[in-house]
């Protein structure tokens, strides 16, 4: 069966809905006309072992990590940004010091959070990190046009961080006391340590820490390191150039890239703020 595909540049977001379904269908009538012996059978894939002795020796970026890591560069056009979450939300809680003791088991539990970026490139998880004391304000005194300014001020700040991969933390927590037992929570992280679903699991855990100090979850034995390690193991396999041949062979069917718009001239080198990720709200806790 031979498929064309047509351009999809001029197509409506319908007509590419419409598209992407067709080739769907005329892919798994195809799938089913092939003889499942005429299928090649991978070779078996690495073996994913934790590897503690290595734990804190340094290791390569991932491609995408090297990317948000040159990107940030001033001295590249479009550069000075640095890629990275923030997020913030009204919880509950009015003990500081105990949301920064449960912060510091995540921290213990999550190597990533204690990474950083060596000046020849490689990522190291640091063994011993220091305490991490969350800022805290007390905005409960204030108007309500004061306290927005102040958060605002905050907003901007944090939002507009750059990061040094070379320096612990490349992350940020700052609390705002408010009215009637809320605080409003204001977290960033740098994109090089986790991605969106990553910062909901350490949202997770840090209240559930939060929640229950004595809570103990069970261990992670397989850490970044080991996977990339395993990961590795692929290069140059017929694993790795069956994907890439299946991934090559299908560019042409995939929908076209998003057209983004630059909020800048090109050939402005001021630093912007980067694009702040919403996550949906944290899990509700206890108050304190």
């Amino acid at each position: 069966m031979t498929t064309t595909t047509p351009s999809t540049a001029a197509l409506s977001p319908d007509e590419k809905r419409a598209l992407l379904l067709r080739l769907l269908r005329e892919r798994g009538k195809l799938a089913e006309q092939t003889p499942a012996s005429s299928a090649p059978i991978p070779e078996a894939l690495p073996r994913l072992t934790p590897d503690p002795a290595q734990r804190f020796e340094p290791f390569a970026l991932t491609d995408i990590q090297h990317a948000y890591w040159i990107g940030r560069s001033d001295t590249l056009e479009l550069g000075g940004v640095g890629a990275h979450i923030y997020s913030e939300f009204d919880l509950p809680i009015t003990d500081t010091a105990r949301m920064s003791r449960a912060w510091g088991q995540v921290v213990q539990r999550h190597d990533l959070l204690r990474m950083v970026v060596r000046p020849d490139g490689r990522q190291q998880v640091l063994e011993h990190v220091p305490a991490y004391e969350i800022a805290e304000g007390d905005l409960r005194g204030l108007s309500a046009e004061q306290q927005e300014g102040a958060l605002q001020h905050s907003r901007e700040a944090m939002q507009a961080r750059v990061y040094d991969p070379a320096v612990w933390p490349m992350f940020a927590a700052q609390v705002f006391r408010l009215q009637d037992g809320l605080s409003r929570v204001c977290i960033s992280f740098d994109m090089l340590i986790l991605d969106l679903r990553s910062f909901q699991i350490v949202l997770e855990e840090w209240f559930r820490f939060y929640a229950d100090p004595d809570l103990t979850l069970p261990p992670l034995p397989i850490t970044f390191r080991d996977y990339l390690s395993a990961q590795a193991g692929l290069r140059g396999s017929d694993t790795e150039q069956q994907a890439q041949a299946y991934w090559f062979a299908r560019t042409e069917e995939l929908p076209p890239r998003p057209r983004c718009r630059c909020a800048v001239h090109r050939r402005s080198r001021t630093p912007r703020p980067s694009r702040a990720a919403e996550p949906s709200c944290p899990p509700s806790t206890g108050s304190g």
